[in-house]
């Protein structure tokens, strides 16, 4: 299958996910619960989106600057713009990783596998929170498995992602046309333990900062306690990176949240108006600025 014709499926699974939640909770009711926005809290969380940027540019200028110690400021934040605006339209924002084709100096591949190293220890992060929200849901059988999940993801993450080199490094000498992954491991073959620390730290900041601005935008629309948020929002996330079906994952963001949020309490067009507004806050907003760049970028190359 060719790739225009994956993303095809992907954005006509998209259309036909939120075409059946908004017939489901129905227009008008995510029109009134719209209108109804609590302004104040919203222009909060439209402020937070600044650190939200800035934990997203610090960890990805510490890791260029890791291999390219002259990159200019400019340069890391554009690059960084530019990939909300490739991202925007991928599964899973994975066109992110197109950020390290605009840094100059450094082998192409070996910034995308920089890149790709920043997203693998953001996903991290999002997976350990939502093995946590599922414990204290449920706490037995698959709090168990749960567990098992964190101490697998806290060993690789703290052994540098070796199991994840050797898994890439071995498909890359059995199938000749993977080659270019052995470059993008070498990304982040040579980060230090200190780098990996330093990352990890900027990811659950940037991770807290995404929870307390979902948790404002739904408290914007409706009571909702923080228990009953710790125990859900970080499943949205996890729900997200995990089924990576459509693109930007625009409706199964929306469908999680209004499957986990009714349970507390919180009125289906309520749900889907938080979840759908926090992808316009992170990603469009900051996507579009991208987009703007994208044209001088290319002149200048």
């Amino acid at each position: 299958m060719s790739k225009k014709a994956s993303l095809a499926i992907k954005f006509a699974i998209m259309f036909a996910v939120l075409a059946l939640l908004i017939a489901k909770i129905r227009p008008s009711s995510i029109l009134t619960t719209f209108s109804g926005i609590d302004r104040k809290i919203l222009l909060w969380v439209l402020l937070l989106l600044i650190p939200n940027l800035v934990c997203q540019g610090l960890r990805w200028g510490y890791l260029v600057r890791t291999v390219e110690k002259n990159a200019r400021l400019r340069e890391i934040i554009v690059s960084l713009l530019v990939g909300f605006s490739f991202g925007v339209v991928s599964p899973g924002r994975i066109g992110e990783l197109v950020r390290g084709v605009y840094i100059r100096g450094e082998s192409r591949l070996r910034m995308v596998g920089l890149a790709a190293f920043d997203k693998i220890y953001q996903m991290a992060i999002v997976v350990v929170a939502g093995m946590i929200s599922l414990i204290l849901i449920k706490p037995l059988v698959i709090g168990i498995l749960a567990l098992g999940v964190i101490c697998l993801v806290v060993w690789e993450c703290s052994n540098n992602l070796n199991l994840l080199k050797k898994t890439l490094l071995k498909v890359s000498s059995v199938f000749p046309f993977t080659r270019k992954l052995t470059l993008m491991v070498e990304g982040f073959e040579n980060l230090s333990r200190k780098s990996t620390l330093i990352v990890l730290a900027l990811s659950v900041l940037l991770c807290v900062v995404y929870f307390t601005q979902f948790y404002l935008l739904v408290l914007a629309f409706s009571p909702f306690t923080l228990g009953a948020a710790v125990r859900t929002i970080p499943l949205v996330f996890l729900a997200k990176t995990v089924l990576v079906i459509t693109p930007v994952d625009i409706g199964v963001r929306e469908a999680t949240a209004v499957l986990l949020f009714s349970q507390y309490g919180v009125d289906k067009a309520c749900a889907f108006n938080a979840a759908f507004l926090l992808f316009v806050i992170n990603v469009l907003l900051p996507a579009l600025v991208g987009a703007f760049f994208i044209p001088a970028i290319r002149l200048k190359r």
